[in-house]
């Protein structure tokens, strides 16, 4: 007989991975008010409070997956994303997070160039709650108004 217990290894792929947020008041999707799936695959996401989710152990495929995206509250939206290789890839929507630049002058000598500010996301009000990490919340005491200067 032998003693010694057999060693069980278990390895998985993260294949897609996301963020869900409001697109109004950014804030995060919890578990509970997201919903996320992919046609054909019964694997259900990983869901975190953070508003992530990520699907592992995936195939990789010629062919484009359908992710859902959306919520009890929010319209589903429908993404086809490649999955090309073992390589993890991250799930985004056209548009988001874009970057919005206004070239206010010419070069200088100096090889500067100056931009003017430009609000990108809207304003975030007094009131508005704050979600951190480890359940950190709390209330907007003063509005932030989201404009960048580079």
């Amino acid at each position: 007989m032998n003693d010694v217990a057999a060693v069980e290894t278990r390895i998985t792929r993260l294949a897609f991975f996301g963020r869900l947020a409001d697109d109004l008041t950014r804030q995060v999707l919890r578990p509970e008010n997201m919903s996320v799936s992919i046609d054909g695959v019964t694997r259900r996401a990983l869901l975190k409070d953070d508003g992530h989710f990520a699907f592992a152990d995936v195939e990789p495929s010629l062919t484009a997956y359908r992710l859902r995206l959306g919520g009890a509250a929010y319209q589903t939206r429908t993404v086809t994303q490649a999955l090309p290789t073992l390589g993890p890839v991250e799930v985004t929507l056209p548009g988001e997070d874009e970057l919005y630049v206004v070239l206010t002058g010419a070069p200088t000598p100096a090889s500067r160039v100056s931009f003017a500010m430009r609000s990108f996301v809207r304003p975030i009000v007094t009131g508005a709650a704050v979600i951190g990490s480890d359940g950190f919340t709390a209330t907007l005491a003063e509005p932030v108004d989201l404009v960048s200067t580079v």
